[in-house]
């Protein structure tokens, strides 16, 4: 009977030992990198004005240890941090008009994050991070590089001549790129002008 006993609190004894093993070998999901990149960019070469889709991959992934993954950027011109997304909601970039959508399916280990368009101040460090890890942050940091074409001018081959207190047209395609056109002829001439409704 004792032998019995002692056999039957051995066996307790070692699947109480199992799964307290098995709980601090607990799988902690981490990101993909089998691409170097780790966070993959279509298009590969993200241009001003133009759609691109980011996407994170989370891997070890369990039925019952389910994540969030959220995404920020920290801007390169300015410095600020922008908190973009988490799973489907976006928190930025939507207004006046609504130029940022994140997207997850609910068993899916992918998540995407979509420009529409890109603007040119995008540029910086985007990352996708585990939403709910605790004081560790498991993250994928990738530098945003968004490129852009340089100002093309449109104009007459003739100088115009303009007089104080006289008004005259002259047009520009912007594309990707701040209004430091105007700003620049403004440094070098005393004449007040408006570009797009902004006066200089």
């Amino acid at each position: 009977m004792q032998k019995k006993n002692n056999s039957k609190m051995f066996i307790q004894l070692v699947v109480t030992l199992l799964s307290i093993g098995l709980y601090q070998c607990e799988i902690i999901p981490r990101f993909d990198m089998r691409d170097k990149d780790g966070i993959i960019f279509d298009p590969i070469v993200p241009r001003a004005g133009e759609s691109m889709t980011a996407k994170c991959t989370v891997v070890q992934l369990t039925p019952g240890n389910r994540k969030s993954v959220s995404w920020r950027l920290h801007r390169q011109n300015d410095g600020k941090i922008f908190y973009l997304a988490t799973n489907n909601d976006v928190f930025q970039f939507k207004n006046p008009i609504q130029r940022l959508w994140a997207h997850h399916e609910l068993n899916s280990q992918d998540w995407y994050l979509h420009f529409d368009p890109l603007d040119r101040d995008d540029i910086g460090n985007l990352t996708c991070y585990l939403a709910d890890t605790g004081e560790e942050e498991v993250s994928l940091t990738r530098y945003l590089d968004v490129h852009s074409e340089p100002i093309i001018l449109e104009s007459s081959t003739k100088d115009v001549e303009v007089d104080i207190g006289e008004s005259f047209n002259s047009r520009y395609i912007r594309l990707g790129v701040s209004l430091s056109l105007a700003v620049q002829i403004k440094a070098f001439s005393d004449i007040d002008f408006d570009v797009l409704g902004r006066r200089f």
